[in-house]
């Protein structure tokens, strides 16, 4: 069987998992990225979501909060023609809108510039436990399969299924086993550039559709934003509640969305003035998955931490901003609590370290939060910063190295994050 062995193996590749490979190939670690797709990305490039949340405060003077590696995906997408500038939606919070057939690039020369050995179209499998110790993992790709040894290791998977594998306490949803609906995105070509419609026209255009027998449909409003360029729009409107990640619930949640997008395309397009012409350009391609398995770690991030705006600088290693975005009813928008007084909160170190096994991290959205609060720290903003500590810390610990907070701390810092 085919070896390879490296001091850092992140496992998946979106947002936390590039900054994480990326951070600890800066920091001196030999570091394997594995992504199961056939490009970088996550959610932000195989879910067909074309915005960043969480790289700004929601306080009327423009405050960007995420720097460091981040900040380097910003200035590639830049180099690369793609205009970073945020726009304020209608309920004042900040985004930045992007090509995702750019951002794949992007990704791609950010991490192997920083020396990340990158391995697309591979799954991982198994892992292989020495008592409380990943001794490996088990990959598969089209060749068959082959083993990687890790000193670290660091879960950015989204699902946690790396730390699922290792047989690492996780939770599912809230305390009734209920998650935040999933999503499948669409993008409608033919769609005037000047168009100016508002979610309450959309939802009365659906309302009408619905009467005259189309669907299947479940959301009835959402906005729909403008790509940068082209006559595209983006659309989240197919909404699923997953009851787990196994084939048969996935395949019942992808069918079901994309049959639904069909349905809003024909509808849109017969009942919304000005999208006459508009069709469906594509799905996902991958069903958009807000929550689902969350690692139990040394500490976890709760609601009201964040709704208080806590930034405990003796314990953070990353800033959040986005309100608590919570999609938990399947026929309608997003609900939204903002912070009561301060404009961001800080993150934990130990909200990034599993407590088995012994040389386990994570990032993104699969870190220990609450239920709550995983609604602000799962956008992709987040979880470049969230990537970005993981990263640092794997490889300061896969170095032999001090990797308390502090040393932690000192790394970022000297990497161009903000704590």
């Amino acid at each position: 069987m085919r070896h390879l062995e490296c001091d850092v193996a992140v496992i998946g590749g979106g947002a936390a998992g590039v900054a994480a490979a990326s951070a600890a190939s800066q920091a001196g670690a030999k570091c394997i990225l594995i992504e199961r797709s056939s490009y970088l990305g996550g959610t932000g490039t195989h879910c067909g979501v074309a915005s960043f949340c969480g790289f700004f405060t929601s306080e009327a003077e423009e405050h960007q909060i995420v720097r460091g590696f981040g900040e380097e995906v910003l200035e590639m997408l830049r180099s690369m023609g793609e205009d970073t500038t945020p726009s304020l939606t209608a309920l004042g919070n900040r985004i930045i809108n992007y090509d995702p057939e750019v951002l794949k690039l992007a990704l791609e020369i950010l991490v192997q510039e920083h020396g990340v050995h990158l391995l697309l179209d591979a799954y991982m499998i198994a892992v292989n436990l020495r008592g409380n110790h990943i001794d490996n993992i088990i990959v598969a790709d089209d060749e068959g399969t082959f083993t990687v040894s890790a000193g670290v290791l660091v879960d950015t998977t989204g699902d946690a299924n790396l730390a699922h594998l290792a047989g690492s306490e996780t939770k599912f949803g809230d305390e009734q086993g209920h998650v935040q609906m999933a999503t499948m995105e669409m993008r409608l070509g033919g769609v005037p550039r000047d168009l100016k419609v508002t979610s309450e026209d959309i939802g009365a255009a659906l309302e009408k559709a619905r009467a005259a027998g189309y669907g299947p449909m479940t959301k009835m409003r959402a906005p729909l934003w403008l790509a940068q360029k082209g006559c595209v729009a983006n659309l989240s409107l197919p909404n699923f509640e997953l009851t787990g990640l196994d084939a048969e619930s996935l395949t019942r949640a992808q069918c079901a969305t994309r049959e639904m997008a069909h349905a809003y395309a024909r509808a849109l397009r017969d009942f919304l003035p000005g999208m006459e012409k508009s069709y469906l350009l594509s799905t996902g391609p991958r069903i958009g998955i807000r929550e689902s398995r969350r690692i139990l770690c040394q500490q976890e991030l709760t609601e009201m931490h964040i709704l208080r705006g806590e930034q405990v600088p003796e314990s953070s290693i990353a800033r959040g901003a986005w309100p608590l975005e919570n999609h938990r009813v399947i026929n309608d928008m997003s609900e939204y609590r903002a912070m009561e007084s301060a404009h961001w909160y800080g993150i934990p170190l130990g909200c990034l370290k599993a407590r088995t096994p012994d040389n386990l991290w994570c990032a993104g959205r699969n870190i220990c939060a609450s239920h709550e609060a995983l609604a602000s720290v799962r956008v992709m903003g987040t979880c470049f910063a969230t990537g970005h500590a993981a990263g640092c810390a794997a490889a300061l610990e896969a170095g032999g190295l001090p990797h308390t907070l502090r040393d932690v701390q000192a790394l970022l810092l000297s990497q161009g994050a903000l704590l």
